[in-house]
């Protein structure tokens, strides 16, 4: 087991002192890789790299995320590695990715240590084992949705047992904050609830069936996730323009969309899954890879040569169920997301600890060269993902 060398808040703390040494544009290229989530605006919708946030919002939103990737270090050295279960919330199922990084302690993280894919599927909220007796589906009685959340906790921490839980958000079409858009859409309105209530009830079940596991060390195994940071994050560095001209055609509706579109977010999410995946099988590159186990090589072998247009939900075998490639993609890259926020952390950690905690140049140049380069492989990999813009989800 890797020695925890610095107590949570050394560690945090030296982090943040070379956040307030180094400038905006780095710590708004930083909160990309370490999750620390910024909304778009009107004028920059661009998310990560908003020039309406002063470097005090972006330090503050980096040092809170950090708080939530330094619980992931210290279990990964107590347990030596981390498990982390990404749970995606919808109307008639619920669909998860699990994902297991042996990243510990201080140490520097080989570059080829990346991310174990253990688990990716759904489940069905009509399945009988999460309704009271006598039920078909769960209604909005309080009874049954804290008998069907509970059961569905208990499911998952026994199914899919981790050391970290992260419940992603309903879309942002379906936040109860978005009050206007509901005047006209009734039926809007009911899902928003219903998937509301789903959230907090969910959340407060796993908060209690866990609260046994958290300390003074260990101060959160179960957050929320913002559903609108995955396909932001990973289009932000999309050039689309040439691709979509060449699809669709230079006059094109299609080819006039940004890279904030929600068409264009969701195929390149789409996308960069089945690319990651492909990666499985024929290794191209070593970034934003994954690990596969036997029985996970078996399905991609027996989907992905079969046919240039393979599917997701082909592959993971869902053709009797309404869950579409996006969405399977959008929880898949979830769990990979937080798995590779949480190897960010630990190599940022490792810089700015080498020294004791103490402050030194040197250690700031290394820093900006760590964002620098990060920010460099990431270009290069979203770049490679234009040429896929043939069709629009």
């Amino acid at each position: 087991m890797v020695k925890d060398m610095f107590h949570t808040r050394s560690a945090l703390n030296a982090l943040d002192s070379y956040c307030r040494k180094t400038n905006t544009k780095t710590l708004k290229k930083l909160s990309l890789f370490l999750g620390a989530y910024l909304p778009g605006t009107a004028s920059s919708p661009h998310p990560f790299d908003c020039a309406s946030y002063s470097k005090s919002d972006v330090r503050t939103t980096i040092f809170n995320q950090c708080k939530k990737l330094d619980t992931l270090r210290k279990l990964s050295v107590q347990n030596g590695g981390v498990t982390i279960l990404a749970i995606q919330l919808g109307l008639s199922h619920f669909t998860y990715s699990k994902f297991r990084c042996d990243f510990t302690g201080f140490d520097t993280v080989p570059a080829n240590a990346v991310p174990l894919l253990e688990d990716w599927g759904h489940i069905s909220l009509k399945d009988p084992q999460f309704l009271r007796e006598n039920r078909t589906k769960i209604s909005l009685h309080p009874t049954d949705t804290f008998h069907s959340m509970n059961k569905i906790s208990d499911y998952f921490q026994k199914m899919y047992k981790s050391d970290f839980y992260v419940l992603q958000r309903p879309r942002q079409k379906f936040r109860i904050a978005n009050a206007e858009q509901f005047q006209q859409r009734s039926q809007l309105l009911e899902y928003a609830i219903t998937l509301n209530v789903y959230e907090h009830l969910l959340f407060s079940s796993f908060q209690n069936s866990t609260k046994d596991l958290v300390n003074d060390d260990i101060n959160e195994i179960v957050t929320i996730s913002d559903a609108r940071a995955i396909p932001k994050m990973w289009s932000v560095y999309t050039p689309i323009r040439a691709s979509l001209r060449d699809s669709f055609g230079t006059g094109s509706e299609e080819a006039k969309l940004r890279v904030y579109s929600g068409k264009v977010q969701s195929t390149i999410m789409v996308e960069t899954t089945r690319r990651i995946l492909e990666n499985c099988l024929d290794p191209k590159f070593q970034d934003y890879s994954i690990n596969i186990s036997p029985d996970w090589d078996f399905r991609l072998q027996n989907t992905i040569p079969l046919t240039p247009d393979w599917r997701i939900r082909d592959m993971l075998d869902l053709q009797d169920t309404k869950l579409t490639d996006v969405d399977l993609s959008s929880v898949f890259l979830e769990g990979l997301s937080w798995s590779y926020w949480f190897r960010a952390y630990v190599e940022l950690i490792s810089i700015v600890t080498s020294s004791g905690g103490r402050y030194e140049e040197g250690l700031l140049k290394r820093f900006n060269n760590y964002v620098k380069e990060s920010k460099a492989r990431f270009e290069t990999f979203q770049k490679n993902n234009s040429c896929r813009l043939k069709t629009l989800n």
